[in-house]
């Protein structure tokens, strides 16, 4: 007869702890809603704020772990907003691209530095892109990644 055995693999954690802060006022006015509860739940619950140069490797590789995570994603009262300074925009990108990602995309295109237009401190500013970061209401930001980071996607279920 077959044996069971339980299997354990340790889980890797997460590290959570203050890494600074957005102004989740100045970001929530620049956004587009398609409705005010759209933007009440936005306001009120954790965001996933990801500074992108779309037509650079690792944001791509972001964009597609985002997709995997769909379903999960949706079952969360987050909302992503990919913020995509101008300069960093190019003439190929579409939203489209990507249609598997989650209901409450919002993709955001800025012209200045999206560090400063949102007020966003974080302790070392780097030219490392993408930025992940996740925020709660009061604009707290609790998690950062610079870079691309295999499996970005399931830390954000994890953290959110």
């Amino acid at each position: 007869s077959d044996k069971v055995i339980d299997l354990n693999f340790p889980q890797k954690s997460i590290e959570v702890k203050l890494q600074g802060s957005v102004n989740r006022e100045k970001l929530s006015s620049s956004l587009s809603y398609i409705g005010m509860r759209a933007k009440s739940l936005q306001e009120s619950s954790n965001i996933v704020i990801a500074i992108i140069q779309p037509d650079k490797e690792p944001s791509k590789h972001v964009l597609n772990d985002i997709q995997k995570i769909k379903n999960d994603f949706e079952k969360l009262n987050s909302t992503i907003v990919f913020i995509i300074q101008k300069k960093d925009l190019p003439a190929t990108f579409k939203a489209e691209d990507y249609p598997n990602l989650p209901s409450r995309t919002i993709f955001k295109v800025v012209e200045q530095n999206p560090i400063d237009l949102f007020d966003i401190k974080i302790k070392e500013k780097t030219e490392t892109y993408p930025k992940i970061i996740i925020a709660n209401p009061e604009g707290e930001i609790y998690y950062l990644q610079e870079g691309y980071k295999i499996g970005v996607g399931n830390d954000l279920l994890k953290l959110l």
